[in-house]
């Protein structure tokens, strides 16, 4: 493949820029490090629940285990600031990857249309971008979409789609998107070949089977299928906002540039329709009625735009090539501003943590000197359980599905202050409570209890200690 031009290059840097000022704020990041420490350690998956005290030893199904793997790795080469920098990059190339890919396919004299095409993808998936798995899942979808629509052989496309597929698998749970899209581009291709308007998908076709294989090609197995299924039960449990449908009033305000990317690229492909490949439009149409559906697939439409982008933005008649760069000069390009942006990320400025994370209630609680269970919000229980001391033990984290719907049930109803005291320290034998900065439920229970004092609040946390006898 020929080095990118400028334009693309400019795209890229917009696109990694946008995601590095974006500080860290997805919490569940630190028990995915957390758990990739234990990995590491134990040289294998985690099968067994080792951080809930009251289920010690549960089996528990592996999952995100590259990912996992990756993010302690890195973290120990790095720090934590070149954990934010390299999924920057990996966040910039699900964008540019598939748009290159198509520029080549429609038009490899220009560069413009694919810059412009992965910066509108980015704009509309933007809210999206947090430091976390879905990362690469996004370049996993990228990935399998510009190997179908490249220009290789048959049987390389088989085997590179049928790799990026078990990666994806194994750093986040969801490739079955990819065989969806992989389907919807079979099934077109072959509608075309029939009203003999295209050749026939033999690579589409043979990767169904193979990417739907690769959905068990972890160390989860057959597992994962609970595991999907208990997960998707419990973010409706919890009203996971991301998992509701795009209009829900729960996402009033947030879903503003997914609705961008929907409406604008809607009205682009009937202005241009005679511009679309149908193969790419069918796939684009499928992931935006997802996304009303469900607010977060609207990462997996801003990828699946990309080449309906690049189409309908290449001209009809392109002119003779453009000069390109010589192949060192991307490379040498992006390594000094990646060496920058790292020495920014280590000097501070650049931001790392958003300021929501509540690190100074961790740094109050780790003086107290407590041991045991600190009972706590899902949100807060991987940052107590990564950056808190190892005496620590949390009843609750990001984990919906370790975690039954009872078990979640009774957790929702504590949290509310629908369960008394009594019962949660029986349960739970909590040395500590770390909750929301919310005074209500709970909060307030513990306030109006003379057994426990508030040694740290602020607008985003409250921590108790039992009061000293």
């Amino acid at each position: 493949m020929k080095p990118p031009a400028v334009p693309v290059l400019v795209a890229f840097v917009l696109i990694a820029g946008y995601a590095l000022l974006n500080p860290v704020h997805d919490t569940d990041l630190f028990w995915q490090a957390h758990f990739g420490d234990l990995a590491i350690a134990q040289r294998g998956p985690v099968r067994a629940e080792p951080i809930y005290p009251d289920a010690r030893g549960r089996p528990i199904v592996p999952i995100y285990g590259l990912a996992q793997v990756w993010y302690a790795s890195v973290r120990k080469l790095g720090g934590w600031e070149l954990v934010k920098l390299l999924d920057a990059l990996v966040w910039a190339f699900a964008f540019v990857i598939p748009a290159t890919v198509a520029q080549l396919r429609f038009d490899p004299s220009r560069s413009w249309p694919a810059a412009v095409a992965a910066v509108v993808a980015c704009a509309a998936a933007s809210k999206f971008y947090m430091t976390r798995p879905q990362t690469f899942a996004m370049l996993g979808f990228g990935t399998l979409l510009a190997i179908l629509f490249s220009d290789r052989p048959t049987w390389r496309k088989v085997v590179a789609g049928f790799t990026a597929g078990v990666l994806w698998q194994n750093a986040h749970p969801s490739v079955v998107v990819g065989v969806l899209a992989v389907a919807i581009y079979a099934a077109v291709g072959w509608a075309m070949v029939w009203l003999k308007r295209g050749d026939r998908p033999w690579a589409a076709t043979l990767l169904i089977p193979l990417l739907a294989a690769t959905v068990l090609l972890t160390p989860a197995g057959f597992d994962i299928v609970s595991v999907m299924r208990d997960n998707t039960e419990r973010v409706r449990q919890f009203g996971v906002t991301e998992w509701l449908p795009l209009f829900h009033p729960a996402n009033r305000g947030v879903n503003i540039p997914a609705v961008f990317g929907l409406v604008v690229t809607g009205l682009a492909m009937v202005v241009r329709w005679r511009r679309l490949d149908p193969r790419d439009a069918a796939v684009a149409f499928v992931f935006a009625a997802l996304t009303v559906w469900s607010h977060r697939f609207v990462v997996f439409f801003a990828v699946a735009s990309v080449p309906v982008w690049v189409r309908m933005f290449t001209p009809e008649s392109p002119p003779t090539g453009l000069p390109r760069p010589k192949s060192w000069l991307p490379t040498v390009f992006l390594g000094g501003l990646v060496t920058v942006a790292y020495g920014l990320l280590l000097a501070g400025r650049l931001p790392l943590w958003n300021d929501w994370l509540p690190l100074d209630g961790v740094e109050v609680l780790k003086q107290e000197n407590v041991r045991g269970t600190v009972f706590t919000e899902t949100q807060w229980g991987g940052l107590l359980t990564d950056r808190g001391d190892p005496g620590w033990r949390v009843s609750h984290d990001g984990r919906y599905f370790a975690r039954t719907t009872d078990e979640c049930d009774w957790y929702l109803r504590a949290t509310r202050g629908n369960v008394p005291l009594s019962e949660i320290e029986s349960t739970v034998s909590p040395v500590a409570f770390f909750l929301s900065g919310d005074p209500s439920g709970l909060g307030q229970r513990l306030h109006d209890d003379d057994r426990w004092d508030v040694i740290h609040q602020s607008a985003t946390c409250v921590v108790f200690v039992r009061r000293n006898e």
